[in-house]
């Protein structure tokens, strides 16, 4: 709850101060790029619960194909 209350608060303020900061000319780019922190960090949260749903499901998953892993360190390789 606590943390819930200090995002409410906290959020307004900075965007407010990224808008002061930014110069006129760039606003559109730097907002971009901003909202790719959010975008991007739920991009990769949800390809990552794929990924485990996949990875879960054995190789039987779509027809068969093999979706192991492999990572090779110093000669040896380790299967995900």
């Amino acid at each position: 709850m606590l943390a819930t209350i200090g995002e409410l608060i906290y959020s307004p303020v900075l965007n407010a101060e990224e808008v002061r900061l930014i110069p006129t000319n760039q606003r559109g780019i730097y907002a971009a790029v901003s909202s790719f922190k959010f975008t991007g960090g739920d991009f990769i949260s949800k390809l990552g619960i794929i990924i485990g749903v996949i990875k879960t499901m054995g190789n039987e998953f779509a027809y068969g194909i093999n979706f192991n892993f492999r990572i090779n360190i110093n000669n040896r390789f380790f299967v995900l």
